[in-house]
């Protein structure tokens, strides 16, 4: 039994340090959105032989809501994994660890850690 609970408390310690990289990877499109930001407001200058085409402000809006979007994803999916790290360490809302490990595969490489540990100890016992 004491080496489901180190398994346990490893797999939370995974789920934190993979919020923690997913937190800080959903802050890159902040970059996006201050450049967008500038292409709407019209402080960017517009190239000379740029005829027809999208005008600039429709198009920094378009990529403005695709950067909050993704941005607005990465929160959440961090968000997610820090929440199954502690239901995990307090042994409490199965269901929702369940689901979070079987999104997290989703990351592949650096959701197999986490996922798969989940995946074999997926039955409370």
């Amino acid at each position: 039994m004491n080496q489901d609970l180190e398994h346990l408390r490893l797999l939370s310690i995974f789920h934190y340090v993979l919020a923690g990289f997913g937190f800080l990877f959903s802050l890159f499109p902040i970059i996006y959105l201050v450049l967008c930001g500038l292409m709407v407001t019209g402080s960017l200058p517009e190239s000379a032989n740029a005829s027809g085409g999208l005008d600039q402000q429709f198009a920094g809006w378009i990529f403005l809501a695709v950067g909050a979007g993704m941005m607005l994803f990465g929160l959440v999916f961090a968000t997610g994994l820090f929440l199954g790290g502690r239901f995990l360490a307090a042994r409490r809302h199965h269901t929702f660890c369940v689901v979070v490990a079987r999104c997290v595969l989703f990351l592949h490489a650096a959701g197999h850690a986490p996922g798969c540990l989940h995946a074999d100890r997926a039955h409370p016992g």
